[in-house]
């Protein structure tokens, strides 16, 4: 099995830009992250479970927690490539 370079990786993932922050709903033009700290405990849960977060009820699905865990691996990886730098 050959290895595969982080291009051809993301280009092989189905990807859909912004899904996260709507199904969390943090608005587009906000530029304000999606914290870490709301990710991890996203994480935490188990599916069908809520966590209230600034006064909105999100209620975990599957989708929610795999698109959670792409997006704390991306915030992860991109913060150790900064570090080497």
């Amino acid at each position: 099995m050959s290895k595969k370079n982080n291009k051809d990786f993301l280009e092989d993932i189905d990807l859909k830009e912004g899904s996260l922050r709507r199904q969390l709903g943090f608005k587009k033009d906000n530029n304000k992250k999606i914290p870490l700290t709301l990710l991890r405990n996203i994480m935490k849960k188990e599916i069908g479970d809520t966590i209230n977060y600034n006064n909105k009820n999100i209620k975990i699905t599957e989708l929610l927690k795999k698109r959670t865990n792409l997006a704390i691996t991306f915030k992860t990886k991109m913060n150790k490539k900064k570090e080497k730098k």
